[in-house]
């Protein structure tokens, strides 16, 4: 009879620690990706988006770097010539800039359609423009058809936009000839 009891005890126990093992295990966070699955940056809210949260999503960066106050975060692409940018400001997403490629079904046309009003600008050392949305928080950096690049941002007044952004990426203020604007 002791016997017995002694037994049923050690299985209730070991079923037990099995038990409180796996629910522990099941608990752990999920791992951090350490690459990017062909993410889009819309998924993320300047102004409201954390870095904790960027990188649980988007991965653990390739490099970083810290300028003025600034954290960039540069995230691979598909084409290694070509790094994303992620820009953080006291932890909060600033703005991202993501680079687009041919094999994407993105169109200049569909995005000038889609979000209405725009000021075109000259892309420094580039022969593209960016047609950027003030009021959406959103541009594109485009040749006459194709789009390289888009830029996701807090929406803004066209002054706070240059002296921010625009001083960071070499977007001038300079409107680009009405002939380059589609």
């Amino acid at each position: 009879m002791r016997n017995k009891i002694l037994i049923s005890s050690i299985i209730f126990v070991t079923i037990f620690i099995f038990l409180v093992g796996f629910f522990l295990i099941q608990q752990k966070e999920k791992p951090i990706p350490e690459k990017r699955e062909n993410i889009s940056y819309s998924i993320f809210f300047p102004g409201k988006t954390t870095r904790e949260e960027i990188i649980a999503k988007a991965g653990i960066p390739s490099s970083t770097q810290s300028v003025e106050g600034k954290e960039l975060l540069y995230y691979d692409t598909q084409n290694p010539n070509y790094k994303d940018l992620v820009v953080i400001r006291d932890g909060i997403l600033l703005y991202a800039q993501e680079n687009i490629f041919s094999d994407e079904e993105i169109s200049l046309k569909s995005i000038l359609s889609s979000y209405g009003d725009y000021k075109t600008y000259s892309s420094e050392g580039t022969p593209f423009v960016y047609h950027v949305f003030l009021e959406k928080g959103i541009a594109v950096e485009a040749g006459e058809v194709s789009i390289s690049k888009i830029l996701y941002f807090v929406p803004q007044t066209e002054k706070e936009f240059l002296n921010s952004i625009g001083k960071d990426l070499g977007i001038a203020k300079e409107a680009t000839p009405e002939l380059l604007r589609p």
